[in-house]
């Protein structure tokens, strides 16, 4: 499910694309026109965005793609010769996807941002260089056969364009599939439009078709990545507490909202390592998350999460509750020795298993002697989770 939400924008900006790039031969000149910079107005504004929020692997990969449209649209069309543009650009846009996508981000108006312009710009100049001197082994080099040309008689591509793009395929997709991310969508979703744009380069209403596809993919990306810094939680991947705000503000005059917090945590963290208690923390959130009722998981802080299960009282969840409970308290995960070797099953034998527990307090609106808001409702809940510790812990306490 998750992979599928990744990817969707992507993929439907690329069928969008390819229907409207039936529908451009329509338009008139003016309107022509204009669409021929759409893809680099898009750029544009993705590129602003990327700036303002500091994201330099799309600000680079939304350059890189600009330039390569630019190239194939102004460049092409009576710059001799005019393969040496195409190939050069198609084996050099994948790379640079890659290249850019592996790299750390570490901020655009920087001394490393300025360094993957200088590249950038390098490569350019090495473009430039091979139009003006015709070195025909240079050139050559970019259209070297690999396989047999009946092996890839459906494809325009040079072959080592063809390899580039395969290359990033494969490094953009494993990670799709372990773990999807709104960026790896988006780096994958401009690929394939790449791919796409160099498969038609001849015909220029499909190029600018799926330009301009690359290029809301990758501003799309920006933008998801902007919501998530603000509304999830990195270490959990729940939402956070400005999610938590939000919703609310939605709730009616029926709804439960319930306060979680991990038993001894500062204890299990000074004696395992923070990295641990991130993992405690992680794996808590898990069980959390599949809650039942109809609630809404929430990281609320620190080793405090909240749950709002709205349209129920207090007393309808607690079962539910109490079933995440007994998840967290019967799951297992082995503390790692100082002896990082691992048997035939990948298992630590000197690693020591160890358990955490929760107390979890709830409250709603109904209990309480005045009319509340959410807030004194979500305040009540944390008194109940007191109530739990002092009651020895690992239970769940109602308001």
């Amino acid at each position: 499910m998750k992979l599928l939400s990744t990817l969707s924008p992507s993929l439907l900006l690329l069928l969008v694309a390819a229907y409207a790039s039936q529908h451009l031969p329509y338009l008139s000149p003016a309107e022509f026109g204009l669409a021929k910079w759409g893809p680099m107005a898009i750029a544009a504004i993705g590129m602003t965005l990327s700036l303002r929020f500091n994201r330099s692997r799309i600000f680079f990969s939304l350059a890189v793609l600009a330039t390569v449209y630019g190239a194939l649209v102004w460049g092409v069309r009576g710059a001799p010769p005019s393969g040496t543009i195409y190939a050069a650009c198609a084996l050099l846009l994948p790379l640079n996807l890659v290249l850019f996508a592996s790299l750390k981000e570490r901020g655009i108006l920087t001394r490393w941002g300025v360094a993957r312009l200088a590249l950038l710009a390098g490569q350019v100049a090495l473009v430039a260089y091979l139009i003006h001197t015709n070195n025909q082994r240079l050139i050559e080099g970019l259209h070297f056969k690999l396989l047999r040309e009946a092996l890839l008689a459906h494809t325009r591509l040079p072959q080592p364009a063809l390899l580039a793009f395969a290359v990033g395929g494969a490094w953009f997709t494993v990670p799709a599939l372990r773990r999807p991310s709104a960026q790896v969508g988006g780096l994958l979703g401009a690929l394939v439009a790449a791919g796409m744009m160099f498969e038609y380069g001849a015909d220029l209403y499909r190029v600018i078709a799926f330009a301009t596809a690359g290029a809301l993919a990758l501003t799309v990306t920006v933008v998801q990545e902007s919501y998530s810094m603000a509304y999830i939680d990195e270490l959990t991947s729940l939402p956070g507490r400005r999610a938590l705000q939000e919703q609310m503000l939605k709730l009616g005059n029926r709804y439960a909202v319930a306060m979680l917090d991990v038993d001894h945590f500062k204890k299990f963290n000074d004696t395992h390592g923070h990295d641990v208690g991130d993992q405690v923390l992680r794996m808590v959130a898990a069980r959390i998350r599949r809650v039942s009722d109809g609630g809404k998981a929430f990281r609320y802080g620190g080793e405090e999460f909240s749950i709002v299960f709205p349209g129920k009282n207090a007393e309808a969840v607690t079962d539910a509750l109490d079933t995440v409970r007994r998840a967290v308290e019967d799951s297992r995960f082995t503390v790692r020795s100082g002896d990082r070797r691992r048997d035939r099953r990948g298992q630590d034998p000197g690693g020591r298993q160890v358990t955490v527990t929760i107390s979890i307090g709830v409250a709603d609106p109904g209990k309480l002697k005045e009319k509340a808001d959410p807030w004194a409702v979500l305040k009540a809940a944390d008194k109940a989770l007191y109530q739990a510790k002092k009651k020895g812990r690992n239970r769940v306490c109602a308001a």
